[in-house]
């Protein structure tokens, strides 16, 4: 049956690249081919990995390639009907981009690219897509679930003794995750929330209720990834163990500082409570959920913890007084790099915030409070005006948050590559598209200023 079913849905493939719809290769077959098997198991894995979540659609797709849509209630007309509940068209047509829940025919559905590099093999793809639909279920079914703010991370403070205590913290959860010593597992408890405690005294609690946004949100779905990983994936034990390591817990025993990878610590900091509770405290999924508190919180209050002294944590006081400063001095030795580029600087002051459309968290960096870079992606727009750059450096002047830009500022290459004319500038370059009500301010010594309507 099985080969008679790959037979049937190759066929189709095959079809579908004769037909010029779609460039077929191995690894989409292999895809196409699998998808109602992975939503077979995923189906049996919420009674045991995550008792009554609700399953969402789904999506895998490559880019510039096919998208393999499974049990969605109203695919598009464009798509072909492949077998029961899969239906296949493309990327391009849907823009599909990155692992994440995107809404198709206003329908939520988890999608994930099986095009990455970084892939062994497709039980690492199926256990990503498992995340995934875990955020659909959060989104779509829980009410008052919490974003994390990437403008409260681009800010978050680059400070030595925080990052000090910080990897002292994740040695904590890590050896609390693994031991069997009943009198060890209270003790590192006790530190564990006296470490945070001092943090956020040391950095505020804004920045520490983002840390719990992020584990809130992101540890129970990278818990299920690593849950469904280890229950369906084929690889060996040693293989698993390896792959365990590097992709799951390394988060919480590499040595990283300041703002790096600071959302990928605590999203693995958040899969370690949900481990922990699985082995002290089974059953505890529905009440955490139906509660209302953040995982941090419920963590510690399903334990009996109480504030105690941390050790001398010198050695770690030693590493970070060398090295969060030199993070900070990296971020203003690329801001420098890019105020002294060859060309001419193109400044853009804005007469009232315009509308934020799109930025790319993760490569934007804060070199202070009011000054962003951003490296690959920013997006702004008023009415008929739009400022759209990607790949390229780009730096906003800001008032309060990200989101609230008062001045934008750039490079082009030359003179002529920066158009005025009645009233409007433009610039229309591979990376930059500029057109914009402005006002002409200054034209001079390689630098033009204008004043955005």
């Amino acid at each position: 049956m099985q080969k008679q079913l790959f037979s049937i849905l190759l066929i189709f493939a095959l079809s579908a690249q004769v037909n010029g719809q779609h460039s077929m290769l191995a690894v989409d077959s292999l895809f196409l081919n699998g998808i109602a098997g992975f939503y077979e198991q995923a189906e049996h894995a919420t009674d045991h990995i995550w008792p009554g979540m609700e399953l969402s659609p789904v999506c895998l797709y490559r880019v510039n390639g096919p998208a393999i849509l499974y049990n969605h209630p109203n695919p598009p007309e464009s798509f072909e009907k492949i077998a029961d509940r899969t239906y296949l068209g493309t990327q391009a047509e849907l823009q599909l981009m990155g692992s994440t829940i995107t809404e198709i025919n206003d329908v939520p559905v988890a999608i994930a690219d099986y095009g990455y590099a970084s892939y062994m093999n497709k039980d690492q793809v199926y256990a990503v897509l498992f995340h995934e639909m875990h955020h659909a279920y959060q989104f779509h079914h829980l009410e008052g679930i919490e974003y994390d703010n990437p403008a409260i991370m681009i800010l978050y403070p680059e400070h030595p003794e925080n990052d000090a205590i910080k990897l002292f913290e994740q040695k904590l959860l890590y050896e609390l995750a693994f031991t069997q010593d009943e009198d060890r597992f209270g003790e590192l408890l006790n530190l564990l929330f006296s470490s945070r405690f001092r943090r956020e005294e040391i950095i505020g609690s804004e920045f520490i209720h983002y840390e719990k946004t992020v584990e809130n949100l992101e540890g129970p779905a990278f818990y299920c990834e690593y849950r469904f990983y280890n229950t369906y994936g084929s690889d060996v034990d040693e293989i698993k163990l390896n792959y365990n390591h590097s992709h799951f817990w390394s988060n919480l025993t590499a040595p990283v500082y300041g703002r790096n990878d600071l959302r990928q610590r605590h999203l693995a900091a958040g899969m370690a409570m949900c481990h922990i509770l699985d082995k002290h405290h089974p059953g505890w999924k529905e009440a955490f959920y139906a509660g209302g508190n953040h995982l941090y919180d419920f963590f510690m209050a399903t334990f009996d913890v109480h504030e105690t002294e941390l050790p001398n944590l010198d050695h770690y006081r030693a590493l970070s007084g060398l090295h969060t400063p030199k993070l900070i001095d990296q971020r203003q030795s690329r801001h420098k790099a890019f105020m002294e580029r060859q060309g001419v600087q193109l400044v853009l002051q804005f007469e009232s915030i315009p509308q934020f459309r799109g930025f790319d968290p993760m490569s934007a960096e804060a070199i202070s409070d009011t000054l962003i870079m951003h490296q690959t992606f920013l997006n702004l727009a008023r009415e008929d005006s739009h400022l759209f750059v990607s790949n390229e450096d780009i730096a906003t002047v800001i008032q309060d948050q990200v989101w609230f830009v008062r001045q934008a500022m750039l490079f082009v290459n030359e003179r002529e590559d920066i158009r005025f004319e009645e009233g409007r500038v433009e610039v229309s370059l591979p990376g930059i598209s500029l057109q914009w009500d402005a006002e002409m301010i200054s034209d001079e010594d390689g630098r033009m200023v204008f004043l955005c309507r």
